[in-house]
């Protein structure tokens, strides 16, 4: 029997998964400019915050600003995620980690490897809430 927590962290899993591709179909312009809000924008949560691996703090405007104006910038960029894992959940939010892989980076390290840590809003459709990404060797 599959508890509700292995569900959400599938689901998880998923979302984490599908908004790395679409950020990698972004950033090397192979998307649609149209699919922008849908895609990307749409899944962040009114409050989101992301702090960069630099430890700078980031507004859901900046990150989409940042993202938006970003697009077709990097056509050598490739990123992938693994170790998914659901780390806690309470009520409407839960806690996971991932790390990512990233290949022909511009605005990093051309070849980096972060470890994450996101807090989603749990609804009819997962949202990102807060996202805290470190460097890793």
């Amino acid at each position: 029997m599959t508890s509700d927590n292995d569900k959400i962290g599938e689901a998880i899993a998923v979302e984490v998964r599908r908004l790395h591709e679409v950020l990698e179909a972004w950033f090397t312009g192979n998307m649609d400019k149209s699919e922008f809000h849908a895609a990307i924008a749409d899944v962040l949560h009114p409050e989101f915050a992301w702090v960069s691996p630099s430890g700078k703090d980031v507004s859901r405007d900046q990150m989409i600003d940042g993202l938006y104006s970003g697009y077709a910038s990097n056509p050598d960029f490739s990123i992938s995620v693994n170790d998914i894992r659901l780390v806690a959940r309470d009520g409407d939010l839960a806690v996971a980690s991932y790390t990512e892989h990233q290949t022909g980076a511009r605005n990093a390290p051309p070849v980096n490897v972060r470890r994450s840590t996101v807090v989603f809003v749990i609804g009819p459709r997962l949202h990102w809430r807060y996202l805290h990404e470190t460097y890793r060797e």
